[in-house]
């Protein structure tokens, strides 16, 4: 008679009601290689750069605007998750199944299995939010980071995190989000878009902007989760696995002029905050 093994039990640091931290485990699902052998940040970027902004691109801002732009740029809020794109918490890796909450395909902090938000500041190359004056099924922008080497180190990243592993060659980081939900196929327009020219701080307490008046080469916050999703492969098993960027918001910080548009190449709220 063979014995059944057991479930595998994972372990997760929580806070109760009563502000006490309090150790709970759960049984792991069985998954079909969303977590690849405990990939980390860590183990594709094993030293981040500290080339966090290129200040020949931002020399024409004025005084506040380059100050916020470099606090954002190392910004990091543990207790929040929040972390600017350059200090990613070095163990983040995909998320673990728990009941009523599963992060399988979510770069996840791993001590309490919570996904974690990435700021980055860029410069707008590209968005994809209508056709036909219409909200499109799935909207994008394309946000190039302020440093070169932190562009390249991203891209390395989302690339390492794929299997099979990609490489993008263009140093532009682009971000995605349905606009439709899953119980429906209406589409709305993206609405978390908000102007940040005089203070950045919660959502609810700076004014909305209109993602149509979003142009090419304005000056963003852009807010968003690290995700996964699975194809099929030639066998037709679901062994590929895809890695991108899903925008939660997006914050103006500069609105580039006509002519720079024209001619120049180029969520989550946290108490308190006040930039």
């Amino acid at each position: 008679m063979t014995m059944e093994q057991p479930d595998q039990v994972k372990s997760i640091q929580k806070t109760n009601r009563k502000g006490k931290k309090v150790v709970r485990q759960f049984p792991v699902k069985k998954t079909d290689g969303i977590m690849q052998a405990q990939m980390s940040v860590q183990s594709i970027i094993p030293a981040q750069t500290k080339d966090l902004v290129d200040h020949q691109h931002i020399a024409h801002y004025n005084e506040k605007l380059l100050k916020w732009i470099n606090t954002l740029s190392s910004f990091v809020n543990r207790e929040a998750n929040v972390y600017a794109l350059g200090s990613i918490l070095p163990t983040v890796t995909w998320g673990s199944y728990e009941p009523f909450q599963d992060h399988r395909c979510q770069l996840c902090n791993p001590l309490t299995n919570i996904p974690i938000v990435v700021w980055m500041v860029g410069h707008i190359r590209s968005m994809w939010f209508l056709k036909q004056g219409k909200p499109e099924k799935q909207a994008a922008v394309t946000v190039i980071p302020l440093s070169h080497s932190l562009a390249a180190q991203t891209t390395r990243l989302l690339g390492g995190l794929a299997n099979p592993s990609t490489y993008n060659p263009m140093n532009a980081v682009r971000a995605i989000k349905w606009q439709n939900s899953k119980a429906s196929d209406d589409l709305e327009l993206f609405g978390e878009v908000f102007d940040a020219h005089d203070i950045l701080t919660n959502k609810a307490e700076m004014p909305p902007y209109p993602v149509e008046e979003l142009k090419k080469n304005d000056l963003v916050l852009l807010e968003s989760k690290i995700i996964c999703y699975k194809l099929k492969d030639a066998n037709n098993n679901w062994t590929i696995h895809h890695v991108q960027m899903e925008m939660l918001t997006i914050s103006l910080l500069y609105c580039a002029d006509l002519e720079e548009s024209a001619d120049k190449e180029t969520s989550c709220d946290i108490r308190d905050l006040q930039i």
